[in-house]
């Protein structure tokens, strides 16, 4: 019997103690909501959800921070108070009813009660200046990533995490001409090296957001600041600004995505490994000990996570498409009608395309996601058998940042991609033009188009989840490259900003969700009431 990894041993350990623990029936009292209230509140999330589209793993934050930022406005006492922040979460739909123990109460009271007293102490003591706002926001940001890990510690995550980065830790090997820091002329140290390999590890596997990751940081880097007394939180406090400095300066560094890159490689192995281990823990040795019953897991596995990650994609597709639908529709309606036809150029011709060609484009960017090669499922199973068992000696992946040594090749390239970005979007509007677009319409076009085809891409990277084979570069793939990379450039930085001031949310939040909160609330006494009247009778 061949020995298996001891690493690969110490997390199938790790999962069976997080597997254990989650089957333990609850014993103390939980947080419960009416369940008529419930679903009146979850419904209208639902909605929400179309008009503000998330990521599925960015909704709970996403809401937890949402939830937060308006009770951080309110000048209501219990505004803060952690049971009624739970209770609103649970009737929202985002915590589970009947799961959340109300001990959970005290640690997420002194959660908030320690983002309030750091961002009081920047208000009294910083000058109202737009980077102490971004400091703020950015903490109420960091809260949320806190309380949902309060609440639901990820466990079996982290172990899986943990596990892929002391193997990633051994596999890449980085090149001497590469500087840790961006600032600084330092060679990564190994602890350098491993904090970096652990942030990319939690985006290639999990594809978490860079607050998510910036709190795993925080655990690490500053440990006391999860638990400080008095007299630490008076210091982190005071230091805040470069606490939030340093944190950006290790995740935003020259290096971060080729190490990111390098992962992203490999993340199938440790994904698909995971699934096998997660649900056949009562039989986890026999099955890699024997290779064909492991082949046949991997195999299995590996076509349910294709299956789970294609639906996942669509569905977040069909939000996201639907979402930037009911913006498009509206400004339509507010400016872009009202405006050409008083200009006297209004088209239903040229309306229908601004509409449905980016509704087109994002179903024809998943509708032709397919489930890769067979050899990729053979290269899985060679890498997955080289993991467990070390049976081959493995050349280390070494890593280091291109350069352009002539300044003058470089001043080339940079030359030619603005050309190339030139070219691309002079011939769209060249087309427009063709079809007669008026100047709005064109303005209007050139805002969704890159939109949708940023999140298009985006969501079919989502496929490299289960892809450690590279693919295949040709002349005609770069020159593809050369001339779409504007348009998804643009739909980044687009997308960027319409988080910030999309109309719609603005809308909801300021004239929609404190109404319908005070609604909920008023349902919720009214249900109350009423069993009381019951129980009376």
């Amino acid at each position: 019997m061949r020995e298996i990894n001891p690493k690969v041993k110490e997390f199938v350990e790790k999962i069976r103690q997080a597997k254990e623990s989650e089957e333990k029936p609850i014993i103390e009292p939980t947080f419960h909501v009416d369940e008529v209230v419930k679903s009146v509140a979850t419904f209208y999330e639902k909605i929400r959800g179309v008009i503000e589209w998330k990521e599925e793993h960015l909704i709970r934050k996403s809401a937890i921070e949402r939830v937060l930022t308006r009770r951080l406005m309110s000048s209501d006492q219990d505004s803060l108070n952690a049971e009624s922040f739970i209770l609103e979460m649970i009737r929202r739909g985002h915590f589970p009813n009947d799961r959340v123990p109300e001990s959970k109460a005290k640690a997420v009271q002194d959660i908030l009660d320690k983002y309030v007293y750091i961002i009081k102490y920047l208000q009294d003591n910083s000058k109202e200046t737009k980077d102490v706002q971004e400091v703020i926001k950015w903490l109420v940001k960091l809260a949320s990533s806190e309380i949902e890990y309060c609440v639901f510690p990820p466990v079996k995550e982290r172990a899986l995490i943990d596990f892929m980065t002391d193997i990633m830790t051994e596999k890449i090997a980085i090149s001497e001409n590469v500087f840790g820091d961006a600032l600084q002329r330092n060679p990564l140290t190994e602890s350098d090296k491993k904090l970096k390999i652990y942030i990319a590890c939690q985006k290639a596997l999990f594809n978490l957001d860079d607050l998510s990751v910036s709190f795993s940081i925080i655990e690490k880097e500053y440990p006391k600041f999860l638990n400080p007394t008095p007299e630490q939180l008076q210091i982190i406090a005071r230091n805040i600004l470069t606490i939030r400095k340093n944190i950006n300066d290790i995740m935003n560094n020259k290096i971060q995505p080729k190490i990111y890159a390098a992962c992203n490689k490999y993340n199938a192995i440790f994904l698909i490994l995971y699934d096998i281990v997660l649900n056949n823990i009562e039989k986890i040795n026999e099955i890699l000990q024997d290779i064909p019953s492991l082949n046949s897991h991997i195999e299995k596995y590996y076509k349910e996570r294709f299956k789970k990650l294609k639906k996942r994609i669509k569905k977040s597709s069909v939000l996201a498409t639907t979402s930037i639908f009911i913006t498009k529709v509206s400004s339509a309606i507010l400016f872009e009608i009202p405006i050409d036809k008083a200009l006297d150029e209004f088209s239903y011709i040229t309306l229908g395309i601004n509409v449905g060609l980016p509704t087109l484009l994002m179903f024809l960017l998943v509708a032709t996601i397919k489930l890769p090669g067979k050899e990729n499922l053979e290269q899985i199973k060679i890498e997955i058998s080289k993991l467990l068992f070390g049976a081959v000696k493995e050349t280390p992946i070494t890593i280091k940042i291109p350069t352009i040594r002539n300044k003058t090749l470089k001043y080339i390239v940079n030359v030619s991609y603005f050309f190339a970005f030139i070219i691309t979007f002079g011939f769209i509007v060249w087309v427009l033009k063709m079809l007669h677009f008026s100047m709005l319409s064109m303005i209007i076009f050139f805002i969704f188009l890159p939109v949708i085809t940023f999140t298009g891409i985006k969501l079919r990277e989502r496929v490299k989840e289960i892809v450690i084979l590279e693919e295949k570069e040709t002349f005609a793939t770069t020159l593809r490259d050369i001339f779409v990379m504007p348009i998804i450039e643009l739909g980044q930085k687009i997308s960027y900003e319409w988080s910030k001031i999309n109309a719609l949310v603005v809308i909801f939040n300021a004239f929609i969700d404190m109404p319908f909160n005070a609604f909920v609330d008023f349902l919720d006494a009214w249900r109350n009431f009423l069993k009381e009247r019951k129980e009376k009778l």
